[in-house]
């Protein structure tokens, strides 16, 4: 036993003191070895006393930031708080690599420099599975590590609330700079260009699959989820996708009061031709029977399954990259989104409002169309100062 100097402190040798307290959560008493001063000691204990009536207080806890994680992903899968895509992609952030570099240290532990430390480590030595131009695979991107970052602050913000941690330690962490990439777009000709390469060399689905595409400005998911119900006339309901989640296909339908479900009017040969794909489809229906997989969809592989987004991908990588190589068209890198970020500049060049625009892409608010295609129109500001001095002010 220790010389009791004050309430809660107790003095076991030069320097060295045990402090006392009753912990709120559970009513039972903790205690802790604090080195230094008689005076510091009291002052050590009088915090935490301070941090209970102020309801900052922290019960001391061994649980790792992997247990952590696993127990807050479970949690937002039971609530259903976002949507199944939204859960494995946050849990393919979580539980790989920074699982295993960061997952074994206690939660009360962890600091900045070791997410510092992890970070560096990612950009230094992790691959992904692409090969680049070398045959090599590449190495992960700064973009990824950042996207990581983003999902640990959000995760320890939850525990800062839960009063599991007194401070977020990724606040203090340098994470790469998220560069907000700038989309590839085709100009009208070469758009014209790529879309006549597709229908020669893909099967006439994947052709009209991508032209949808690039005259309604949908993501690949969207497209390949559009379901025969979902065309009257010329509007196209957007209300689902199709996703690929552990190798398993499965459309998932929109929340209805998310941006993503939406309207979009289409001209008139697309709605032709989707009419006549339509009644084409349902005559292979007939005479494959019951083998028939989803007779709900507009796209399908010929026995009526989900078309996988990166087979269409791939097929239109494919006819794209010859095409950029051999300089008939000026793009380089582009890929399937192309077609949306195509969709969104012309339209926006030819003077469409944003609203109308942003509507059409799904986007969230006007904010995010602008954010991702101010830069297509350069030519605005010289026009204002036209328009200012031919105003006579």
């Amino acid at each position: 036993m220790g010389k009791r100097v004050s309430q809660g402190v107790e003095k076991l040798d030069r320097q060295k003191y045990r402090l006392w307290w009753t912990d709120p959560r559970t009513h039972k008493e903790c205690s802790t070895i604090f080195y230094g001063t008689g005076a510091a000691a009291i002052a050590a204990r009088a915090d935490i006393v301070a941090s209970i009536d102020r309801k900052t207080y922290v019960t001391p806890s061994k649980k790792t930031l992997g247990q952590y994680v696993v127990s807050y992903l479970r949690a937002m899968k039971l609530k259903d708080d976002v949507a199944p895509a939204t859960h494995a992609r946050y849990s393919s952030l979580l539980l790989g690599t920074l699982d295993e570099h960061l997952g074994q240290i206690p939660l009360q532990d962890l600091e900045s420099s070791d997410i510092d430390a992890y970070y560096l480590w990612a950009l230094e030595n992790e691959k992904t599975r692409k090969k680049g131009t070398d045959g090599n695979l590449k190495p992960i991107s700064p973009a990824t590590v950042a996207k990581r970052h983003q999902a640990l602050k959000m995760v320890l913000k939850d525990a800062v609330r839960k009063r599991e941690i007194r401070h977020n330690p990724a606040d203090d962490a340098s994470p790469p700079k998220q560069k907000r990439p700038e989309g590839i777009a085709f100009t009208a000709k070469e758009a014209n260009t790529v879309l006549k390469a597709c229908y020669k060399k893909m099967d006439a689905t994947e052709a009209l699959a991508t032209r949808v595409a690039f005259y309604t400005g949908m993501r690949i998911g969207e497209v390949l989820g559009l379901r025969i119900h979902d065309l009257e006339g010329d509007k196209l309901s957007v209300v689902g996708k199709i996703l690929e989640m552990s190798g398993v296909l499965e459309w998932s339908p929109y929340p209805k009061s998310a941006h993503s479900r939406r309207t979009i009017t289409i001209d008139p040969m697309t709605a032709s031709l989707l009419k006549a794909h339509i009644a084409e489809q349902k005559k292979r229906r007939l005479a494959i029977g019951k083998a028939w997989g989803h007779k709900e969809l507009v796209f399908t592989t010929p026995f009526g399954g989900i078309v996988r987004p990166n087979t269409l991908s791939g097929h239109f990588t494919d006819i794209v990259r010859p095409l950029e190589e051999s300089h008939r068209i000026s793009t380089n890198g582009a890929t399937f989104h192309s077609t949306r970020h195509t969709h969104a500049t012309t339209l926006l060049r030819a003077g469409v409002p944003i609203s109308v625009v942003s509507k059409r892409l799904g986007h969230s608010s006007e904010l995010i169309t602008l954010l991702y295609y101010s830069h297509v129109l350069p030519g605005d500001d010289a026009a204002a100062a036209e328009v200012i001095a031919a105003s006579g002010i």
